[in-house]
């Protein structure tokens, strides 16, 4: 019979150092929370004066990156609707990378409230995940 160690629950908070925004020009911090804009957010409305700052506010194309041995990743969010925007309708999804490589797609809710997502299928040994 094979036994695996039982190891311990890390939260790791927003702020944590070891987490990476990368593809990230600004962050907005608030308490309990950050979140990641593709440019200067201080500066949006003169980089985009006759709207389009929810676009900008959609973080496509910025990674969370961490390391970690776990097999599972446990993440909490704020499930903001995606703004009204002309075109079609935008869908919330997330790719989880380990090492570069894919190994999971998830629908993030988007009811305005707290929400949370899980992914079983990280490699239970030291990774890079990106999501």
């Amino acid at each position: 019979m094979q036994t695996h160690p039982v190891r311990a629950r890390l939260d790791i908070r927003h702020d944590d150092p070891r987490l990476r925004y990368r593809g990230t020009v600004s962050l907005q911090r608030g308490p309990g929370w950050t979140a990641p804009w593709r440019l200067p957010r201080e500066e949006a409305a003169l980089h985009l004066p006759g709207g389009g700052l929810g676009r900008a506010a959609m973080p496509s194309g910025v990674r969370v990156t961490l390391r970690t041995d776990s097999a599972s990743l446990l993440c909490r969010y704020q499930a903001d609707p995606a703004p009204r925007l002309n075109g079609p309708e935008e869908r919330a999804r997330l790719d989880v990378l380990c090492d570069g490589r894919p190994a999971a797609t998830v629908e993030l809710e988007t009811h305005g409230g707290d929400a949370e997502f899980r992914c079983d299928s990280l490699p239970g040994r030291m990774a890079t995940v990106e999501l």
